[in-house]
């Protein structure tokens, strides 16, 4: 796969077959994602990956939680107080992805099952879970953004397709426990990570990106 194939076609990916994914496969993308570049080298981060009865368990403890109604408590807060061009894209892409599904805003029950599909990993079998120690800030916040980045281009080339998703740190003490994390690491973000059910639907919604006038500024060219 061409590396222009590989980022253009990319997409989150939202439906997943049952078949496991070799570990021969995670190994060669994650050590070939390590190229990613890092401030002095700090790799200041973290990587699990999850398969079987873990990952059962801990979706299932993701159901609990909400079914509780216990608070999403991420140990990074989720951002606020977007501009309102931003916040404009993210309501547009919301009221897209629910129209293409057939789901009206008022349906409480469809969308709560569009919702939970987020905890079960959209039936991915494996999941890559990001910890960070505690105390990095911004600068190696930014380098795992950019080792994720790696990673769900490499995975294409695996035959891999994948989802990057906030929501698998929500509840970030069902997954410390599981897998026996000590305390002084944070959950900054999960993964789902498979192979594409291509029959479903909801990995044919299309997303856009702004303009490249709207975020890139050329300047001293003719």
């Amino acid at each position: 796969m061409q590396v222009e194939e590989a980022i253009s076609q990319r997409r989150s990916v939202r439906q997943y077959l049952p078949r496991q994914v070799e570990k021969d496969k995670l190994q060669r993308l994650l050590k070939l994602s390590q190229r990613a570049p890092t401030w002095k080298n700090a790799q200041a981060y973290r990587i699990y990956a999850v398969q079987g009865e873990s990952l059962q368990r801990i979706s299932q403890q993701f159901i609990a939680e909400i079914e509780k109604g216990t608070p999403e408590h991420s140990d990074f807060p989720y951002q606020e107080g977007y501009p309102s061009y931003i916040r404009k894209r993210m309501m547009e892409l919301g009221k897209s992805y629910f129209s293409y599904m057939g789901v009206d805003r008022k349906d409480k029950e469809k969308r709560k099952e569009l919702f939970l599909k987020n905890y079960m990993f959209f039936g991915a079998p494996c999941a890559l879970f990001f910890f960070m120690e505690k105390g990095m800030e911004y600068w190696p916040t930014l380098d795992l953004g950019i080792l994720l980045g790696n990673i769900m281009l490499a995975a294409r080339a695996e035959g891999l397709e994948t989802i990057a998703q906030a929501s698998l740190a929500a509840f970030p003490e069902a997954v410390k426990q599981e897998l026996k994390i000590e305390e002084n690491w944070n959950l900054a973000v999960g993964m789902s990570i498979g192979y594409e059910d291509t029959a479903a639907k909801i990995n044919n919604f299309p997303t856009e990106r702004a303009g490249l006038s709207e975020v890139v500024d050329f300047i001293g060219f003719d």
